[in-house]
Protein backbone atom coordinates (compact mmCIF):
# COMPACT_ATOMS: atom_id res chain seq x y z
CA UNK A 1 0.00 0.00 0.00
CA UNK A 2 1.44 3.57 -0.52
CA UNK A 3 2.40 5.74 2.48
CA UNK A 4 0.26 8.50 1.24
CA UNK A 5 -2.68 6.09 1.24
CA UNK A 6 -1.65 4.72 4.60
CA UNK A 7 -2.24 8.17 5.93
CA UNK A 8 -5.17 9.02 4.51
CA UNK A 9 -6.31 5.27 6.10
CA UNK A 10 -4.95 6.78 9.59
CA UNK A 11 -6.19 10.27 9.94
CA UNK A 12 -9.65 8.66 9.13
CA UNK A 13 -9.31 6.67 11.59
CA UNK A 14 -8.15 9.33 14.28
CA UNK A 15 -10.60 11.72 13.34
CA UNK A 16 -13.93 9.19 13.28
CA UNK A 17 -16.80 11.61 14.06
CA UNK A 18 -15.21 13.85 11.23
CA UNK A 19 -15.33 10.31 8.89
CA UNK A 20 -18.41 9.24 10.01
CA UNK A 21 -19.97 12.67 9.33
CA UNK A 22 -18.49 12.19 5.41
CA UNK A 23 -19.81 9.07 5.33
CA UNK A 24 -22.90 9.99 5.91
CA UNK A 25 -22.87 13.17 3.56
CA UNK A 26 -21.29 10.32 0.45
CA UNK A 27 -24.16 7.61 1.62
CA UNK A 28 -26.65 10.21 1.37
CA UNK A 29 -25.26 11.58 -2.07
CA UNK A 30 -25.29 8.16 -3.77
CA UNK A 31 -28.87 7.14 -2.21
CA UNK A 32 -30.44 10.27 -3.32
CA UNK A 33 -28.66 9.79 -7.05
CA UNK A 34 -29.38 6.18 -6.88
CA UNK A 35 -33.07 7.01 -6.19
CA UNK A 36 -33.07 8.83 -9.46
CA UNK A 37 -31.86 6.47 -12.02
CA UNK A 38 -34.09 4.06 -10.15
CA UNK A 39 -37.08 5.91 -11.25
CA UNK A 40 -35.63 7.21 -14.66
CA UNK A 41 -35.27 3.24 -15.33
CA UNK A 42 -38.50 2.48 -13.98
CA UNK A 43 -40.29 5.16 -16.51
CA UNK A 44 -38.45 3.68 -19.23
CA UNK A 45 -39.50 0.28 -19.23
CA UNK A 46 -43.00 1.47 -18.36
CA UNK A 47 -43.25 3.89 -21.73
CA UNK A 48 -41.11 0.78 -23.35
CA UNK A 49 -43.88 -1.56 -22.57
CA UNK A 50 -46.34 0.66 -22.89
CA UNK A 51 -45.15 2.84 -26.26
CA UNK A 52 -42.69 0.35 -27.67
CA UNK A 53 -38.97 0.89 -28.35
CA UNK A 54 -38.37 4.25 -29.49
CA UNK A 55 -41.48 5.54 -27.59
CA UNK A 56 -43.32 5.44 -30.80
CA UNK A 57 -44.00 8.39 -32.93
CA UNK A 58 -43.76 10.89 -30.16
CA UNK A 59 -40.17 9.14 -28.46
CA UNK A 60 -37.78 13.04 -28.39
CA UNK A 61 -40.44 14.14 -26.52
CA UNK A 62 -41.26 11.68 -24.16
CA UNK A 63 -37.55 10.88 -24.47
CA UNK A 64 -37.20 15.19 -23.06
CA UNK A 65 -39.88 14.77 -20.52
CA UNK A 66 -37.96 12.08 -19.06
CA UNK A 67 -34.40 13.37 -19.31
CA UNK A 68 -34.78 16.96 -18.36
CA UNK A 69 -36.09 16.52 -14.59
CA UNK A 70 -33.59 13.57 -14.27
CA UNK A 71 -30.55 16.22 -15.23
CA UNK A 72 -32.00 19.09 -12.91
CA UNK A 73 -32.27 16.59 -9.92
CA UNK A 74 -28.75 14.93 -10.83
CA UNK A 75 -27.38 18.68 -10.98
CA UNK A 76 -29.25 19.89 -7.93
CA UNK A 77 -27.29 16.41 -6.09
CA UNK A 78 -24.20 17.51 -7.88
CA UNK A 79 -24.26 21.27 -6.27
CA UNK A 80 -25.05 20.18 -2.71
CA UNK A 81 -22.95 17.18 -2.36
CA UNK A 82 -20.06 18.79 -3.42
CA UNK A 83 -20.34 21.82 -1.38
CA UNK A 84 -21.65 19.37 2.11
CA UNK A 85 -18.48 17.08 1.03
CA UNK A 86 -15.50 20.02 0.30
CA UNK A 87 -16.17 21.39 3.36
CA UNK A 88 -15.58 18.05 5.26
CA UNK A 89 -12.53 17.73 3.18
CA UNK A 90 -11.57 21.20 3.88
CA UNK A 91 -11.61 20.88 7.97
CA UNK A 92 -10.01 17.73 7.68
CA UNK A 93 -6.85 19.39 5.46
CA UNK A 94 -6.68 22.24 7.70
CA UNK A 95 -6.63 20.12 10.80
CA UNK A 96 -3.24 18.09 8.84
CA UNK A 97 -1.34 21.27 8.14
CA UNK A 98 1.32 20.76 10.55
CA UNK A 99 1.48 17.08 9.59
CA UNK A 100 1.62 18.27 5.85
CA UNK A 101 4.44 20.41 6.76
CA UNK A 102 6.29 18.03 8.53
CA UNK A 103 6.18 15.77 5.59
CA UNK A 104 7.35 18.71 3.26
CA UNK A 105 10.43 19.44 5.46
CA UNK A 106 11.50 15.91 5.02
CA UNK A 107 10.84 15.73 1.16
CA UNK A 108 7.31 15.34 0.84
CA UNK A 109 6.39 16.62 -2.46
CA UNK A 110 3.14 18.66 -3.40
CA UNK A 111 2.13 15.52 -5.66
CA UNK A 112 2.02 13.14 -2.05
CA UNK A 113 0.25 15.42 -0.07
CA UNK A 114 -2.26 15.83 -2.64
CA UNK A 115 -2.29 12.40 -2.59
CA UNK A 116 -3.22 11.84 0.78
CA UNK A 117 -7.06 13.77 0.45
CA UNK A 118 -7.68 12.40 -2.70
CA UNK A 119 -6.75 8.75 -0.67
CA UNK A 120 -9.15 10.02 2.03
CA UNK A 121 -11.86 10.76 -0.34
CA UNK A 122 -11.08 7.30 -1.73
CA UNK A 123 -11.14 5.21 1.33
CA UNK A 124 -14.26 7.27 2.35
CA UNK A 125 -15.94 6.49 -0.80
CA UNK A 126 -15.28 2.42 -0.63
CA UNK A 127 -17.39 2.67 2.66
CA UNK A 128 -20.14 5.26 2.08
CA UNK A 129 -20.92 4.49 -1.95
CA UNK A 130 -22.02 0.82 -1.13
CA UNK A 131 -23.93 1.95 1.46
CA UNK A 132 -25.48 4.76 -0.52
CA UNK A 133 -26.63 2.35 -3.59
CA UNK A 134 -28.71 0.21 -0.86
CA UNK A 135 -30.62 2.81 0.43
CA UNK A 136 -31.12 4.27 -2.61
CA UNK A 137 -32.47 1.46 -4.17
CA UNK A 138 -35.28 1.30 -0.69
CA UNK A 139 -35.62 5.04 -1.37
CA UNK A 140 -36.14 4.78 -5.23
CA UNK A 141 -38.39 1.49 -4.40
CA UNK A 142 -40.80 3.62 -2.57
CA UNK A 143 -40.80 6.79 -4.78
CA UNK A 144 -41.82 3.91 -8.02
CA UNK A 145 -44.13 2.32 -5.52
CA UNK A 146 -46.05 5.80 -4.53
CA UNK A 147 -45.83 7.17 -8.54
CA UNK A 148 -47.25 4.23 -9.31
CA UNK A 149 -50.38 4.58 -7.95
CA UNK A 150 -50.74 8.04 -9.60
CA UNK A 151 -50.13 6.30 -12.71
CA UNK A 152 -53.14 3.76 -11.60
CA UNK A 153 -55.79 6.51 -11.01
CA UNK A 154 -54.86 8.25 -14.00
CA UNK A 155 -55.42 5.26 -16.14
CA UNK A 156 -58.86 5.10 -13.93
CA UNK A 157 -59.36 8.19 -15.14
CA UNK A 158 -58.65 7.99 -18.82
CA UNK A 159 -60.16 5.01 -19.07
CA UNK A 160 -63.08 6.73 -17.72
CA UNK A 161 -63.23 9.15 -20.46
CA UNK A 162 -62.42 7.40 -23.78
CA UNK A 163 -64.42 4.15 -22.54
CA UNK A 164 -61.47 2.06 -22.91
CA UNK A 165 -58.77 0.04 -21.45
CA UNK A 166 -56.09 1.92 -20.55
CA UNK A 167 -52.65 -0.19 -19.49
CA UNK A 168 -50.06 2.03 -18.68
CA UNK A 169 -48.12 0.60 -15.26
CA UNK A 170 -45.48 1.88 -13.77
CA UNK A 171 -43.20 -0.99 -11.19
CA UNK A 172 -39.83 -0.77 -9.97
CA UNK A 173 -37.40 -1.76 -12.36
CA UNK A 174 -33.25 -1.15 -12.04
CA UNK A 175 -30.35 -2.32 -13.90
CA UNK A 176 -26.94 -3.25 -13.23
CA UNK A 177 -25.59 -0.41 -15.42
CA UNK A 178 -27.91 2.19 -13.57
CA UNK A 179 -26.46 1.16 -10.61
CA UNK A 180 -22.88 1.55 -12.05
CA UNK A 181 -23.47 4.66 -13.46
CA UNK A 182 -24.98 5.80 -10.01
CA UNK A 183 -21.73 4.75 -8.05
CA UNK A 184 -19.17 5.97 -10.87
CA UNK A 185 -20.87 9.60 -10.68
CA UNK A 186 -21.11 9.19 -7.08
CA UNK A 187 -17.48 8.54 -7.04
CA UNK A 188 -17.01 11.39 -8.88
CA UNK A 189 -18.93 13.73 -7.31
CA UNK A 190 -16.59 12.67 -3.81
CA UNK A 191 -13.13 13.10 -5.94
CA UNK A 192 -14.41 16.74 -7.48
CA UNK A 193 -15.19 17.91 -3.60
CA UNK A 194 -11.61 16.36 -2.38
CA UNK A 195 -9.86 17.82 -5.27
CA UNK A 196 -9.91 21.92 -4.22
CA UNK A 197 -8.92 21.22 -0.97
CA UNK A 198 -6.46 18.87 -1.66
CA UNK A 199 -4.85 21.75 -3.89
CA UNK A 200 -4.51 23.91 -1.05
CA UNK A 201 -3.19 21.47 0.85
CA UNK A 202 -0.12 20.62 -1.76
CA UNK A 203 0.47 24.36 -2.18
CA UNK A 204 1.13 25.53 0.78
CA UNK A 205 4.90 25.71 1.84
CA UNK A 206 5.91 23.67 4.72
CA UNK A 207 6.99 26.91 6.87
CA UNK A 208 3.67 28.12 7.42
CA UNK A 209 2.25 24.41 7.52
CA UNK A 210 4.20 24.35 10.73
CA UNK A 211 3.89 27.89 12.33
CA UNK A 212 0.10 27.03 12.10
CA UNK A 213 -0.93 29.60 10.20
CA UNK A 214 -4.79 29.84 9.37
CA UNK A 215 -6.07 28.85 6.18
CA UNK A 216 -7.14 32.10 4.95
CA UNK A 217 -4.51 33.56 5.47
CA UNK A 218 -2.70 31.98 3.25
CA UNK A 219 -1.80 32.93 -0.06
CA UNK A 220 -1.79 30.53 -3.00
Amino acid sequence: MKTTAKLAWNQIKRNRYRSIGAIVAILLSTALTTAVFCFVTSANTMLISFLGEGYGDYGRTYQVLLLIPAAFFSGLIFVMSVTVISNVFQASANQRMNEFGILKCVGGTTKQIKETVIFEGIWLSIIGIPLGLVCGLGIGFLVVQITGGFVAQMNELQQSIIMRPITMELSFSITSGALIMSALFSFFIVLYAAYKPAKKAGNITALSCIRGLEDSNIEI
